[in-house]
């Protein structure tokens, strides 16, 4: 079964026949990007890239497939990805929020079971320019006038534009609701502050701000505090992909055993056997990589399922005698990774 929403009618016939050329790329090939489209990210279900069709529309190209069990029984009953942004960017094109046009969105299942999707959009006219708290929460609160509840909204969603308005976009988790809740729209602005602090700038211009449209003290505290845990919860699952197919990390799981790897990483180094103290290096070397930044250095790791018997393996360069060397700072890590945990409520 096919998705396929109705082009933009300002596009030509070379443009459809370029669009169509994609698409058959895409689901031959669901999380890759066509030839000619330049990358702009990429995640393990999803990537996005930036071309340009015949007729000179400089486009983005938002492309989901399906690889894991979870990711088709999550939409299994639900619209696919592209469907979905669509309806809502579309939605809110019609309002004074600033949102990227929508050219075309596509999707297909294959045996009932979702395939691949596909989201085009026009490019935005965006300039360079330090997003600033006034003009960002303007939009927050169009958002909850237009009965938009977002529940991953973050500063990356807003561009600034060429004639100094700001635009929003990435509304793939927003959900049109009757109307937003105070607790609704305390968790989209706590998120938002979250990612400000997550990235190192300070909050007090935000909370500021929220004073000056009328929040009082009680109420930014509890958007510091919903935006702390907010923080913690995120960092905790950093933390934990370590041990979940992601886009850095394979997981592969047998009758006995589990087997998890880095992607960029994998088949280096020597494998070193011992006891469950291989799992806390594994979990310190992420710690470490998340915490403070440094370089991971184990490439892998392999250890009974639970309940099975077996001995416990990492992999990494220069094998045990590396190791001996790196023990002590990944136990350190692995310290703090409990300390971390601890902390999520």
């Amino acid at each position: 079964m096919t998705l396929d929403t109705p082009l933009d009618t300002e596009l030509d016939d070379a443009d459809r026949r370029q669009i169509d050329a994609w698409w058959r790329e895409i689901v031959h090939a669901p999380t890759r990007l066509p030839a000619g489209v330049t990358l702009v990210q990429s995640r393990l279900v999803r990537a996005v890239g930036r071309g340009t069709l015949p007729g000179g529309v400089e486009v983005y190209l938002k492309l989901m497939g399906f690889p894991r069990p979870k990711d088709k029984l999550r939409y299994l009953l639900r619209s696919l990805p592209a469907e979905h942004e669509a309806h809502i960017l579309r939605y809110l094109a019609a309002t004074p929020i600033r949102v990227p046009d929508v050219l075309a969105a596509r999707g297909i299942r294959r045996r009932g079971l979702p395939h691949a999707c596909l989201l085009l959009t026009r490019a935005l006219p965006v300039v360079q320019r330090e997003l600033q708290p006034d003009p960002v929460l303007d939009v927050v609160f169009a958002l909850r006038d237009a009965g938009i509840f977002h529940p991953d909204l973050h500063s990356d969603n807003f561009l600034s534009l060429d004639d100094g308005g700001i635009a929003v976009l990435d509304m793939q988790s927003a959900r049109r609701r009757r109307a937003i809740q105070l607790d609704d729209m305390n968790r989209m602005l706590a998120t938002l502050v979250a990612h400000r602090a997550y990235r190192g700038d300070s909050i007090d211009p935000w909370c500021d701000a929220l004073r000056a449209r009328g929040h009082d003290e009680l109420s930014v505290g509890r958007i510091r505090e919903l935006a702390v845990r907010v923080n913690i919860g995120a960092r905790c699952d950093w933390l934990r992909r370590c041990l979940k197919e992601s886009t850095q990390f394979a997981v592969r799981s047998g009758l006995f055993r589990t087997r998890y790897e880095r992607r960029s990483m994998a088949e280096a180094g020597d494998w070193v056997e011992g006891g469950t103290e291989m799992f806390r290096y594994w979990m310190g070397d992420r710690a470490l990589e998340i915490l403070t930044g440094a370089t991971p250095v184990l490439a892998g790791l392999d250890r009974p399922r639970w309940g099975m018997p077996g001995c416990h393996r990492i992999r990494l360069a220069g094998g045990v005698d590396a190791l001996a060397g790196h023990a002590e700072r990944l136990l350190a890590g692995y310290g703090r990774y409990r300390e971390e945990i601890s902390r999520r409520v």
